[in-house]
């Protein structure tokens, strides 16, 4: 980027310098021209034949003339050139000056992007944690409220798929040992489903309805024990064993 700059100077300083060269070499010529023609008219007053000689020095001066008009003319030609050339490398790093420009301002939307995506990952990312941790806690909840109430109620449980399975016993008098069991899982949402239930209650999605609104599932799970119970006694102890 720096060394086109450099050139460019170089060639602008050098170009200074010759013009400066050329002027001085006109000055010169025209001084000493007047001086030799001075000359020759004060020898043409006094000497006829050193007049001619003088007017063959004079026409051998033109024609140096003539030639240094005419190197100045080629040196004119070449600094055009030369100046042309310089311009269309200004107008070259122009040009990559403003890509440049261009590019970085692109980068910088870029980075802005990815910093915002980025910001946007790392929320979800965190509230995905927060919804995780959530969830796990109201598993942990669970187990722990299924634990203090298995052995008084005949219960127990185990985790399946993500799910917690509880199974009851003793609740039929004439079958202690029939299963009635139920699988709970929670959603994303942090909210409670049951996903199996056997036998099936008719009041089951109103008990859920209210697991969802108190988030008291120890209460969830004695409330279903005693819909099983009241299912026992209105069916006369009629109801199927749980299949596993």
């Amino acid at each position: 980027y720096n060394r086109p700059y450099e050139i460019l100077l170089e060639m602008a300083i050098k170009l200074e310098e010759l013009e400066a060269e050329l002027d001085d070499v006109r000055k010169k010529l025209h001084t000493w021209i007047q001086g030799r023609h001075t000359v020759a008219v004060d020898c043409s007053n006094n000497f006829a034949f050193e007049m001619q000689q003088q007017s063959d020095v004079i026409q051998k001066l033109q024609k140096q003339q003539t030639q240094f008009t005419e190197a100045s003319e080629a040196m004119k030609n070449r600094l055009s050139s030369e100046k042309q050339q310089l311009d269309g490398l200004k107008d070259s790093l122009r040009l990559v000056v403003e890509k440049k420009l261009e590019f970085e301002q692109d980068l910088n939307l870029l980075t802005k992007s990815v910093e915002i995506e980025k910001q946007e990952y790392l929320k979800q990312v965190s509230e995905f944690d927060a919804e995780d941790k959530e969830r796990s806690r109201k598993l942990d909840l669970l187990r722990k409220s299924v634990a203090r109430t298995s052995e008084r109620l005949g219960m127990t449980f185990k985790q399946e798929d993500g799910e917690l399975r509880i199974k009851f016993t003793c609740i039929d008098p004439y079958d202690p040992d029939k299963e009635f069991s139920f699988n709970v899982k929670v959603l994303e949402d942090n909210s409670y489903k049951v996903t199996k239930c056997y036998p099936q209650l008719v009041t089951l999605q109103d008990l859920i309805h209210r697991l969802n609104s108190t988030n008291d599932f120890s209460e969830f799970v004695k409330s279903l024990r005693r819909r099983f119970v009241q299912l026992v006694k209105d069916s006369g102890s009629s109801v199927p064993m749980a299949i596993e």
